[in-house]
């Protein structure tokens, strides 16, 4: 997933797939103004709104989305996005992978888009 940029008040919790359980869900804590970079994945996931208001860019869509907690949305694979938040918000992406090295999850399930 993107790395938070802009984001003096942004928090990451990793809680990492196990053997019985493949999923990993990455739990990111923004102040207002914090900006989730734009990235994309090779595949459809899910990502949860559980608390705040969000701006929800998708370029190559051409799609822009406000939304409030709580909320659900699907993340086609391959569209490039990113995340800002309005006001305090917490956002939560869903993934599943066998990746259980922390230092590594990130680079397997996101391709992080080079912007000039």
């Amino acid at each position: 997933m993107g790395t938070v940029r802009d984001a003096p008040e942004a928090q990451v919790v990793h809680y990492m797939p196990t053997e019985t359980d493949k999923v990993y869900i990455k739990e990111v804590r923004m102040g207002k103004g914090d900006l989730m970079s734009l990235h994309e994945h090779t595949y459809t996931h899910k990502s949860y709104l559980a608390q705040g208001r969000i701006r929800l860019v998708m370029p190559g869509s051409r799609r822009t989305q406000i939304l409030t907690a709580p909320c659900c949305i699907v993340v086609p694979r391959g569209i490039q996005h990113e995340v800002q938040a309005l006001q305090p918000s917490v956002w939560l992406c869903v993934h599943s992978t066998d990746e259980d090295n922390i230092e590594l999850v990130d680079s397997s399930i996101t391709n992080e888009v080079v912007t000039k």
